[in-house]
C-alpha cells in the first residue's frame, strides 16, 4: 500500500480514541488524545466512517507528544491539516490551539490570520458561516515551507448560545450514480473564480503552491492561470500571488540565464546546490516557467521590467545555445543527462517563450525566431492526425490522439504561433495540422469513435493535463471551422470541467494531499487555462 493511501486498519476505534469530541452546550471542542504514531494518511475515514461527523485529511499526519513548559500534550502534527465537521447550517466562532510551528490558518477557504507559537501555545480565532446544502465547516492549517505545525485543540461555538448540531459528511469520493445524474453547468466565470481562489488558498509561505513539488514549469502554469484571471476577473490579487514566486526565481538565475529546474528541497525548504551542480536544467521546463515572466510584465506587476528583462536573458544567453538549424531545440541536462537530439516538447515551449516575450517587449526578433520552432512541430504532423514526436533521445513516433500529457504543448504552441504570427504560409499550415488532428483517418475523432472509453480511461499523467484540453479544441473548432464536428467532445468536456462535483473527481480544486486530489494543483491551473478561453475566445493563447 503507498504512501499516499496507508489507512489505519482500524479506523473507527483509532479515530475516536486520537480525537475525543466533547458536546457540552454551545461549545463542541475536538482535543488529540493519546495513541503514539498513529498515522492517519491522506484519503480520510474507511467507508465506516463516512457518515460520521467529521474527519481529518493532510499530508504526513501522525499524532505527537509536544513539549510545553513543563506539560506534555498529545498533538496532531503535519505539513497540512484538514478537518471537516459537518455542522448544521449556521454562524459559528472557532478556536484553535497550535504547539509549534508556524502556520496560516484557513476557515471555510477565507484565511483567518497567521501564528507563530515560539515553544508555547498560540491561539487563533475566526469565524465561519454553514451554508445550507450539506457542506461541512472546514479548516486548514498550512506550516511554513520546510516546517511542521502541531494542532492540540480546536473549540466551535454558536454566537447565539444555540447547542452545536453535528451532521453526517457527504462521502470525500461521489458515487458514480451520482455523478451520472444530470448537473448544471456553472459560468466559466465563476470556474476560472473558483480555480484561482484554490490556488491562492494552498499557496505556500514561500509564493509556491504544492508542499510536494517545487518544479519551475508547475510554477510557470499556475502562475499563467493566475495572470488569465487577474485579467478577465479583475481581481488584482491574483496577480500579486502570482508574482510572489516569480520574483523569487529572478533572484535564483544564474550567469548563464539558466536555472535549476527544482527551486528549493521540499522537505527541508532549502535552496539547492549551485547551478552548475544541479541535475535537470532542461529548456522544456524553464521555458514554460519564462512565459509567466513576459506575462507579470504585461500585468504591470511590481518588478515586472525586471521578470521582463529574466526572461530576455534566459532567452539570449540561455535558450539560444540549444537551438538547432532547423528550428527545433535540445533539451539540455536532463536528470543529469544531456541528449544531441531534439525534443519536441522544448521545440513547443521555446515557441510559446519567444512569443509571449515578443508581446510583452514588441521586439520583432524574437517572434521571427519562434517561427522556425513552429514551422518544425507542424513538419512532424502527419495526413493521419498523429505527429511525430521526438522524445529525449529516441527516434521520432506518432502519438495517440489523446496522449495530452506532451500533445498538450504542442498544440498550445500551435496555437500561439496562430496567432502571433504575421505569415500566411505558416497560419495556412497550423490550420491544415490542427485540421489533420481532429479529422484525419487516426485523428482524435476517428480515435475516439474506434474506442469510446478512450476519452475517460486516460493515464494519470494526461488526465491532469486534459483540464486544458477544452480549450484548446474550443480554439482549434473556431479557426478551423471544425466547431460542429468537435461538438460532442467539447460537451462531455463541459459537462466535466464546469460541473464542480464532477471536476473534483479529476482533481479539480480537490484537497491536494491525498489520493483524490493527486497533482490537484496542476490539474486545477490547466482547467483554468480552458476555463479563460471560454470567458474570451484567444485569451489563453496570446
Amino acid at each position: 500500500m503507498g504512501r499516499r493511501g496507508l489507512i489505519a486498519r482500524a479506523a473507527l476505534s483509532l479515530l475516536l480514541l486520537i480525537f475525543g469530541i466533547a458536546e457540552a452546550g454551545a461549545q463542541l471542542v475536538l482535543t488529540a488524545g493519546r495513541p503514539d504514531q498513529v498515522r492517519i494518511d491522506g484519503v480520510g475515514p474507511n467507508p465506516e466512517l463516512r457518515a460520521r461527523a467529521f474527519r481529518w485529511r493532510g499530508l504526513d499526519l501522525k499524532t505527537v507528544d509536544q513539549q510545553v513548559g513543563n506539560a506534555t500534550l498529545p498533538a496532531v502534527q503535519g505539513r497540512c491539516i484538514r478537518v471537516e465537521i459537518g455542522l448544521a447550517p449556521g454562524e459559528y466562532e472557532v478556536e484553535t490551539d497550535l504547539l509549534a510551528g508556524a502556520a496560516e490558518w484557513i476557515v471555510n477557504d477565507a484565511s483567518a490570520g497567521r501564528v507563530e507559537p515560539a515553544g508555547g501555545i498560540g491561539t487563533l480565532r475566526g469565524a465561519a458561516n454553514v451554508p445550507f446544502g450539506g457542506m461541512p465547516l472546514t479548516l486548514i492549517w498550512k506550516a511554513d515551507v520546510g516546517a511542521v505545525t502541531a494542532v492540540r485543540e480546536v473549540r466551535i461555538r454558536r454566537p447565539d448560545g444555540q447547542p452545536v448540531e453535528l451532521q453526517a459528511l457527504l462521502p470525500i469520493v461521489t458515487p458514480q450514480a451520482a455523478l451520472q445524474q444530470p448537473h448544471e453547468e456553472i459560468p466559466p466565470k465563476e470556474a476560472l473564480r473558483r480555480a484561482c481562489d484554490y490556488l491562492v488558498r494552498y499557496q505556500l509561505s514561500n509564493g509556491f503552491f504544492d508542499y510536494e513539488s517545487a518544479a519551475l514549469w508547475e510554477v510557470g502554469l499556475v502562475t499563467r492561470c493566475l495572470f488569465l484571471g487577474a485579467e478577465l476577473l479583475h481581481e488584482p490579487r491574483y496577480a500579486e500571488a502570482a508574482r510572489r514566486p516569480l520574483a523569487f526565481l529572478a533572484s535564483q538565475q544564474a550567469p548563464d540565464g539558466g536555472f535549476c529546474a527544482y527551486a528549493y528541497s521540499t522537505s527541508t525548504g532549502r535552496i539547492p546546490a549551485p547551478t552548475d551542480s544541479c541535475h535537470t536544467r532542461n529548456i522544456a521546463d524553464l521555458s514554460f516557467l519564462s512565459i509567466a515572466f513576459s506575462l507579470a510584465a504585461r500585468a504591470t506587476v511590481e518588478g515586472g521590467p525586471a521578470l521582463l528583462e529574466a526572461h530576455r536573458r534566459f532567452l539570449d544567453d540561455f535558450a539560444d545555445r540549444l537551438a538547432l538549424p532547423d528550428g527545433r531545440f535540445l533539451n539540455g541536462r536532463f536528470h543529469g543527462q544531456t541528449k544531441e537530439t531534439a525534443y519536441s516538447v522544448a521545440t513547443a515551449t521555446q515557441v510559446v517563450s519567444r512569443l509571449s516575450f515578443y508581446r510583452a517587449a514588441s521586439e520583432i526578433r524574437y517572434r521571427e525566431t519562434a517561427e522556425p520552432a513552429a514551422r518544425a512541430l507542424v513538419r512532424e504532423w502527419q495526413p493521419s492526425g498523429r505527429p511525430l514526436f521526438s522524445e529525449h533521445g529516441e527516434a521520432p513516433a506518432p502519438l495517440r490522439p489523446t496522449a495530452y500529457h506532451n500533445l498538450f504543448y504542442v498544440l498550445d504552441a500551435l496555437l500561439w504561433a496562430r496567432e502571433g504570427t504575421e505569415s500566411d504560409s505558416l497560419r495556412s499550415a497550423i490550420d491544415q495540422s490542427l485540421a489533420w488532428y481532429v479529422d484525419g483517418p487516426e485523428g482524435l475523432l476517428a480515435y475516439l469513435a474506434a474506442s469510446p472509453q478512450a476519452a475517460t480511461s486516460l493515464t494519470a499523467e494526461d488526465r491532469i493535463k486534459s483540464g486544458a484540453m477544452l480549450g484548446i479544441l474550443e480554439r482549434i473548432g473556431a479557426l478551423t471551422g471544425r466547431t460542429e464536428r468537435l461538438q460532442a467532445v467539447i460537451a462531455a468536456m463541459r459537462a466535466t470541467l464546469l460541473v464542480p462535483e464532477r471536476a473534483r473527481q479529476q482533481g479539480i480544486c480537490a484537497f491536494p494531499y491525498d489520493e483524490l486530489g493527486r497533482k490537484a494543483i496542476t490539474a486545477t491551473a490547466f482547467a483554468g487555462l480552458s476555463y479563460a478561453e471560454l470567458i474570451r475566445p484567444g485569451a489563453a493563447f496570446r
